[in-house]
């Protein structure tokens, strides 16, 4: 197992995919989402930050607009930079970054909606801020994930 890597010492810069989110708020169709959405669910793995200890961990919510999220990141750097940011260094000065397939990370999402008390997965606060419903994620799973990983 390797060491945990530290926190960025400058924010991650953008991606394509900001550019996307970016384009779905200025078109909030189905024309201007279903780039986003595939191209969130074509990633090989999604990001979160670790709140606990092992084998207790579980992904970092917050609450934004007074609405409870899984936070979710598309790059693991992303996801250190905002546990510094917030604060959440579970192994000292380092964060515990989470990252798992698309198909299993949805299905950690879901899982927090009765736990945790959160109602949607935002992606990359503080980049392109994009979220889907928990209540959705079944149906975006069949409708956007193609390349399935062998946990199905």
């Amino acid at each position: 197992m390797s060491e945990p890597k530290g926190i960025p010492e400058t924010k991650p810069g953008r991606t394509e995919i900001d550019d996307l989110a970016d384009a779905a708020k200025r078109n909030p169709t189905a024309e201007g989402l279903t780039p986003l959405y595939q191209a969130t669910f074509d990633l090989s793995r999604w990001h979160f930050v670790g709140m606990g200890t092992f084998p207790n961990l579980a992904p970092f919510c917050g609450v934004v607009d007074d609405i409870g999220y899984v936070m979710a990141f598309t790059d693991p750097d992303r996801a250190r930079f905002y546990a510094g940011q917030q604060g959440v260094l579970a192994l000292g000065d380092k964060p515990s970054i989470l990252s798992f397939p698309v198909r299993e990370a949805a299905r950690l999402c879901i899982a927090q909606q009765n736990r945790r008390n959160v109602t949607g997965v935002l992606f990359d606060d503080g980049w392109g801020n994009w979220y889907f419903p928990l209540q959705a994620l079944p149906t975006y799973l069949d409708r956007y994930l193609v390349a399935d990983d062998a946990s199905a």
